[in-house]
């Protein structure tokens, strides 16, 4: 008998999110098509609590804390919201006294390590490598920072639309709750998908540019001039690139059997 696995996306939003125009139910659904077991909704700043599974998928409730020093911590099994802004070290012992468990989010993502970056590798849980929308040198040098400092890893999407579900998971042969959610990652894998490549490219130019707007001139100074370009100019770009993204077909489950099938 084949030894069973779980598939897990740990880092999707909803419109929750200014950033994103999905509701739920279509995270669930693409969720369902591509063989996953379980999602992470990680909104930012505010955090998941619906039903813990929806139509036969699990849901892992997190949020997506701003951290002062633009660092962004996944927060996971927490009992309420974080207030954002907090110093790294005030936000990871805020999140481990409710009993829940800190991720360091792309940790090279527009910024490069520092020295002080040491003493939040002995603070967090885990850091995310397998970010779906991560380069494949910065996923290299997450893994040696991981082996270096005795870290697990975790794994997300980091879907803002639901195109992106699925592309970057844990694959894991534990059913993930908050008991096991260490033990899980430690024995799991990351399994990224290559049909994310072309969009993570261009998403990443798309970055530089809203982070340019937003950090300057009015945007900077006016927090309704952000949120309006956020609603509506950056979701209509999301929602034209996710009706491409939806069609691209693949399921775990059935690469699964077709595995078994050839054995």
């Amino acid at each position: 008998m084949s030894k069973r696995f779980y598939y897990y996306d740990l880092h999707c939003h909803t419109n929750i999110s200014q950033c994103s125009p999905e509701k739920i139910e279509e995270i669930i659904d693409v969720a369902k098509k591509r063989g996953l077991d379980g999602v992470g909704i990680t909104d930012h700043n505010k955090l998941y609590k619906g039903p813990l599974n929806i139509n036969g998928i699990d849901i892992i409730p997190g949020t997506e804390i701003d951290v002062e020093g633009d660092i962004h911590i996944l927060a996971f099994f927490i009992k309420k919201d974080i207030e954002r802004g907090l110093n790294i070290k005030e936000a990871v012992r805020e999140i481990q006294r409710q009993g829940g468990y800190a991720v360091w989010a792309h940790p090279l993502r527009d910024r490069f390590l520092e020295e002080k970056d040491e003493i939040v590798f002995s603070l967090v849980d885990a850091i995310e490598v397998g970010n779906a929308m991560d380069s494949d040198k910065e996923r290299e040098r997450l893994l040696n920072i991981c082996s270096e400092f005795y870290l697990v890893y975790s794994a997300g999407s980091d879907a803002h639309i639901s195109g992106q579900v699925g592309t970057g998971v844990v694959k894991t042969p534990l059913k993930i709750d908050k008991e096991n959610f260490i033990s899980a990652l430690d024995k799991g894998e990351i399994c990224l998908r290559d049909e994310i490549k072309a969009y993570r490219r261009n998403n990443r130019r798309w970055r530089k540019i809203i982070r340019i707007f937003t950090k300057n001139g009015v945007a900077k100074r006016s927090k309704k001039i952000r949120s309006f370009f956020k609603k509506v100019f950056l979701r209509s770009y999301l929602r034209i690139n996710n009706i491409r993204l939806k069609k691209v077909l693949f399921s775990f489950k059935d690469e699964v059997n077709n595995k078994e099938r050839d054995v």
